[in-house]
């Protein structure tokens, strides 16, 4: 029996799905195991900040570099080496990272590299191999729910693999998934080039320099406060339930099934990229503030937090991704410069994070801060001029 050609395009863009749910599950995983090992080990709180950020400063150097990366080297080659790279330094983990807190932080930093890599080449991936623009639209959406997925299972799987076992059943739990990444992914993109109709000599035209400077830039500086909450809530909130000594998993569950909820209505609401990104935003802040006020009825305030982070999220990540990669063929550039927004923020958020790291008290009031930095992304959104007019109407 013959497979159709849509069929495998199907087929190929779940692969793809499943092998990102991978790639996640892995710094999903290492995000919520880390900062509770520093915990136990009895070194400052601080030592998290500290820890993230130099992550995130390598990820901001590795934005430098990853245009002429692309540019030199395959796409797929690429992708294989960024994965390869991840498993080796989760091995790295399981070897040397419960030696000492310097130990944990290189490991964290040189984490950034192909964790900074793996989401330009993949929005970048399906960029390329998207057949149309609504083909496009939709495998974004099939991706950006890769995320949330893995977060519905990551951190409970971390919280139960912690309650029975030690930090290293963790770690290989982690590695597998980075190795089933590697397997699903590769395959699933070769389906997609192999029935990808794109050329580069057809990308629309729109995509100069003019049109970053005029429709894209107060999205990117935006951008950069998405990746501090991101950074904020999913690096601080196991430590803030475990200072109340409650369960953490829950929040992440929410999180990521207000997510998917979210991406799978995205394209069928007929609302303006600006009103989708003012109203993210808002959200966004919401959720740091029901967080850092959660003492006050725990469960119900964290779960909504957890509910509005995610749609925020969802909103943010999603029209940004979509505004940027509509611009074919200026696609990469604009997707970098839009990582290296985000990057900045997980990394300059925990830095200035771990100056209120003290107790959970002190930590607190760095979250009561970071919310009202929330209003910046808000302010630039509401003043950026984009007319798509035209497109809302195409689409509804």
């Amino acid at each position: 029996m013959l497979i159709s050609n849509a069929n495998r395009r199907e087929a190929g863009i779940l692969l793809m799905v499943a092998g990102t749910i991978c790639f996640f599950a892995n710094n999903h995983i290492l995000s919520v195991a880390i900062p509770l090992l520093i915990n136990d080990m009895g070194f400052p709180l601080k030592v998290v900040g500290q820890c993230t950020a130099a992550m995130g400063a390598v990820t901001i150097i590795m934005k430098f570099i990853t245009p002429a990366m692309i540019k030199r080297i395959k796409l797929k080659k690429l992708i294989i080496a960024d994965l390869i790279c991840l498993s080796i330094i989760t091995l790295a983990f399981i070897l040397f990272g419960a030696n000492s807190p310097m130990a944990i932080t290189l490991l964290r930093a040189l984490f950034g590299a192909p964790f900074s890599l793996f989401p330009v080449i993949n929005l970048i991936a399906i960029t390329n191999t998207a057949n149309t623009g609504k083909e496009m639209v939709k495998h974004t959406s099939l991706i950006g729910m890769a995320m949330p997925i893995s977060m519905m299972l990551s951190p409970a799987i971390t919280e139960y693999l912690l309650s029975r076992y030690t930090y290293d059943a963790v770690f290989v739990v982690a590695l597998s998934s980075s190795i089933i990444c590697l397997i699903l992914y590769v395959k699933g993109l070769e389906i997609l080039e192999r029935t990808s109709q794109f050329s580069p000599a057809s990308a629309n035209a729109e995509g100069g320099k003019e049109n970053f400077s005029k429709t894209t830039i107060l999205p990117i500086i935006a951008f950069f406060f998405l990746g501090i909450v991101d950074m904020l809530l999913l690096t601080y909130f196991p430590l803030l339930a475990e200072g109340q000594e409650r369960s953490y998993s829950f929040y992440f569950a929410i999180f990521a099934l207000s997510m998917v909820i979210s991406q799978k209505l995205y394209t069928s609401i007929c609302i303006t990229t600006k009103i989708r990104l003012i109203f993210g935003y808002g959200l966004l802040c919401f959720a740091i503030i029901a967080a850092t006020v959660s003492n006050m009825s725990f469960y119900l305030l964290s779960s909504i937090s957890a509910l509005t982070f995610g749609i925020g999220y969802s909103l943010a990540e999603t029209a940004t991704n979509t505004l940027m990669m509509e611009k074919k063929a200026n696609a990469p550039r604009l997707v970098t410069i839009q990582q290296l927004s985000i990057c900045l923020g997980r990394t300059i958020g925990p830095w200035i994070i771990s100056f209120f790291s003290a107790d959970i008290i002190q930590l607190k009031k760095g979250f009561m801060i970071m919310s009202l930095s929330m209003l910046i992304p808000i302010i630039l959104i509401a003043a950026w001029k984009n007319d798509e007019r035209n497109k809302v109407t195409a689409r509804c």
